[in-house]
């Protein structure tokens, strides 16, 4: 995970990495935290993508932040830039999807998310994968894709799976013909 922006002047110290450790549930690595010594500065909050984040501070004062993967779906209906420059927003929870059948036009999608998964986020070593499932492998794909963040939302937004799963090939391929483009420009 990760995020960039530009540290407006009033906010103090130098720029900095901030660190995000995946953990199966907030609330007990944010009462581990106390526990030991370190202070909650932010959280638990959701964040778009489902989510949730607390932004903690070590015994020494260094900045950690804790996050585990969300479930359910949602729409973002306001976002607010607070003062420290935290993306905060309001949201209203979808319905979740019926399960149906991945069409076997798109099982490529199920293989690369079955490989790549678990290598860059091991919360999915322990997770349950629904690789036969048009919701479950069209929303998957959809959070992995380099896409603008408002057609992620989008795509994450549609009711109809297969629609999703629809727009993500077409999405892919173009990706795949403009990374061929740049490799024979190099």
């Amino acid at each position: 995970m990760g995020g960039m922006f530009n540290k407006p002047d009033e906010m103090p110290g130098p720029p900095m990495w901030l660190y995000y450790i995946s953990v199966p549930d907030v609330t007990s690595a944010v009462d581990k935290v106390k526990e030991l010594g370190g202070q909650v500065v932010n959280g638990p909050m959701e964040v778009p993508g489902g989510d949730l984040i607390a932004q903690c501070l070590d015994t020494q004062g260094a900045r950690v932040h804790v996050d585990v993967a969300g479930g359910e779906k949602f729409r973002v209906i306001d976002t607010q830039v607070q003062a420290d420059q935290l993306l905060t927003g309001d949201i209203e929870t979808l319905a979740a999807e019926p399960s149906q059948a991945l069409p076997p036009e798109y099982d490529y999608m199920a293989t690369i998310l079955k490989d790549l998964l678990p290598k860059i986020n091991p919360l999915y070593e322990s997770r349950e994968f629904h690789l036969e499932d048009a919701a479950w492998v069209g929303g998957r794909f959809a959070e992995l894709l380099p896409l603008h963040t408002e057609d992620k939302q989008a795509m994450l937004e549609l009711d109809d799976p297969h629609e999703r799963l629809r727009l993500l090939d077409h999405s892919f391929l173009a990706l795949q013909r403009q990374q061929s483009a740049n490799d024979d420009k190099g």
